[in-house]
């Protein structure tokens, strides 16, 4: 903290030191940050939106679009793909209970089992229900035009039987998984995507029971289809979806099912069947669940991607997922991003040009007050700004003047003060006199007491009196004592205003309960009638204070209370003057009024005779006036009781000062 004689140079170096810029600088700079955030924030409030309100922003909007066109997609290219294999399941189920193929099976059959395998080229294509089997699955393998080719199967040793290849009639698929189901576990249909044995190419397989009319698997039905010419091109999304968007199919183990669009992360390409993609919408679609997600694909990259499940039989089920590159999405809408962050750049150039002009019009009525400023620092009382703006800087001018003017006067003000505080001083002191007066007195009276028994002591000592020498003895004890008391009185008395507790909200009929059961023998004792009134209000003070307040009270009114026949004390409030008034009041011996200022000082006692040192009364107005209240006495005089009357304000009011 700087003293009064801090040179003016060293206050204009701390100035300098503490604020390095000027106004024109801050307003510069406070402008430019302005401008700034309210254009970042605009910015960002475009892009992701405004917290807590319905508007989603540029990207999320843009994510919402992208999300719906791709759930569109997926859901048309699941039924398309779900109606397909319906169809060709379909068509496996016409053929496999086709009257003409089940009875040329049956004919064929017996006809099989007698030739050799390397006779089926020879002798079996001689038999008329080879001939017709034959020509009727060409047929609807030229029909169709989806087919590579369809089979019949021996159901007995898992020989083709007839093929429309004809160099696969003969070979043996006992082994093949899903003939196994098909002839030992019972299944009527098999779907698979798997190798084709002879080729190699990745194949749908379609595997039908054919049965004899004893309701038998006499033989099985394959129906061939190349994934990559009729699936594949099923699943194609077009220009839809852009340049990036592909579509990935895979079976319940998340395996590839056709070819991907783009390699793996490690250059190379992925082989279906031998593949697995472990990404999350590959393995959600695969395990049977659907929606949307924005993620990271095979390679990386990060996509939005669109899942289905496609249930084709009970135990066969596909993945499917449909994707876009995030950042061809968002492309169009960052490009936008840019060109308005270029605009705002070059409005806030513009601006920060017009702030500059504005900063320096409006500071410059500053500096000239600044500069008076230096100059009131200096010692120039007699310094005045112009006043010839109407505006804040007008005012601030007159408001400078109008200080300057003020000053000037503080020198007379501070002498009225300090004399007013001399004045003050002055009564303090002698009050202090009255008091160390007061005390010096009260006190010599014990020791005289003591001093004068000492003598007497020694007196009755020599003349060998015990009786005497008791009684003396005993007076010298009582007086010790009651100097002691003094003591303890003065001490608790100069304590009160520094040991007072924190102040609390609490019931003015709580602490006279309480101050009542202090001091309940003596009131027994007296048989006074102690009546607290019900609906006293709630004060704010230092609880053990107040309670010694009552308590002072109610003890004076009863070692006051006279040969008054049916003695009473009644503790209770009054409003006067919109202020409420506490009282003890008694029926006891009354005071005169020309004492009611004089039984609040220190030892002051009107009745000699009676018990106490006098103080307990002052020990009263001590704490009353600590805690900003007032305290009076109101009593028409000997015999008419008296009522003793505070004052305390409530937590929160402008304290009496009357």
């Amino acid at each position: 903290m700087m003293s009064d004689k801090t040179p003016i140079n060293s206050l204009e170096d701390t100035v300098k030191k503490r604020f390095p810029f000027s106004i024109r600088s801050k307003m510069l700079i406070y402008f430019g940050l302005m401008f700034l955030v309210i254009l970042t924030m605009f910015v960002l409030s475009d892009m992701y939106g405004i917290p807590f309100t319905n508007f989603r922003g540029s990207y999320k909007q843009e994510q919402s679009k992208v999300f719906q066109n791709l759930n569109l997609f997926a859901d048309l290219r699941k039924e398309r793909l779900k109606n397909w294999i319906g169809e060709r399941r379909g068509d496996a189920r016409a053929l496999s209970e086709s009257t003409m193929i089940r009875s040329n099976v049956a004919s064929l059959l017996p006809l099989v089992n007698g030739v050799e395998e390397n006779g089926f080229q020879t002798e079996l294509q001689k038999e008329a229900p080879y001939q017709t089997l034959k020509q009727y699955l060409n047929l609807v393998k030229r029909t169709y035009g989806v087919y590579d080719k369809i089979q019949i199967i021996d159901a007995l040793n898992g020989t083709i039987m007839i093929s429309t290849q004809n160099q696969e009639s003969g070979m043996d698929i006992s082994q093949n998984d899903s003939f196994s189901k098909i002839i030992h576990q019972g299944y009527n249909e098999v779907i698979d995507i798997n190798k084709d044995p002879s080729s190699g190419i990745l194949k749908l397989f379609i595997f039908r029971a054919i049965y004899s009319y004893d309701d038998k698997v006499s033989a099985v039905l394959i129906m061939q289809i190349n994934p990559d010419d009729f699936i594949k091109p099923m699943l194609h999304t077009g220009g839809g979806l852009g340049q990036t968007g592909e579509v990935l199919f895979v079976n319940q183990d998340v395996k590839l099912l056709t070819t991907l669009k783009y390699p793996l992360a490690n250059g190379t390409a992925a082989i279906p069947l031998e593949y697995q993609i472990n990404s999350k919408p590959t393995t959600l679609a695969a395990r049977g669940e659907e929606g949307i997600i924005a993620t990271r694909d095979y390679r990386g990259v990060e996509v939005l991607a669109a899942y289905r499940h496609i249930r084709i039989t009970s135990e066969l089920g596909w993945g499917l997922v449909i994707k876009v590159n995030r950042a061809e999405v968002f492309a169009p809408l960052q490009e936008n991003i840019f060109y308005r962050s270029i605009t705002g750049i070059i409005c806030a150039l513009l601006a920060l040009g017009l702030i500059t002009v504005i900063a320096g019009n409006l500071s410059q009525p500053l500096r000239r007050l600044s500069k008076a400023a230096r100059e009131v620092q200096e010692g120039n009382l007699d310094v005045r700004i112009s006043e010839n703006a109407t505006d804040e800087v007008g005012i601030l001018a007159s408001a400078f003047n109008s200080m300057i003017h003020q000053v000037q006067n503080w020198n007379k003000e501070l002498k009225i003060q300090v004399h007013a505080r001399t004045a003050e001083l002055e009564a303090k002191n002698a009050e202090l006199e009255r008091y160390t007066y007061t005390v010096s007195h009260d006190l010599k009276s014990p020791l005289i007491t003591i001093k004068g028994f000492l003598s007497l002591l020694e007196r009755d000592a020599i003349k060998g009196d015990i009786e005497r020498v008791k009684k003396d003895a005993s007076r010298i004890h009582n007086a010790a004592e009651k100097m002691n008391q003094l003591l303890d009185e003065l001490l608790e008395l100069a304590r009160i205003g520094r040991v007072v507790g924190v102040s609390e909200s609490v019931s003015l009929k709580d602490l006279a309960n309480e101050a009542v059961n202090l001091i309940e023998g003596q009131i027994k004792e007296l048989g006074i009638q102690v009546k607290i009134s019900p609906d006293l209000p709630v004060l704010y003070v230092d609880r053990r204070r107040f309670v010694e307040v009552l308590q002072n009270l109610i003890d004076n009114s009863a070692k006051h209370m006279g040969k008054q026949p049916e003695p009473r004390i009644e503790i209770g409030a009054r409003q006067d003057n919109e202020k409420t008034v506490y009282y003890v009041r008694d029926n006891g011996i009354g005071i005169e009024e020309r004492y009611h200022e004089n039984v609040f000082g220190l030892f002051n006692k009107l009745d000699h005779k009676s018990e106490g040192t006098g103080i307990g009364l002052a020990i009263v107005k001590r704490i009353v006036e600590v805690h900003s209240g007032r305290i009076w006495i109101e009593s028409e005089g000997n015999g008419r009781g008296s009522t003793f009357c505070f004052t305390i304000p409530e937590k929160g009011e402008t304290p009496d000062h009357e």
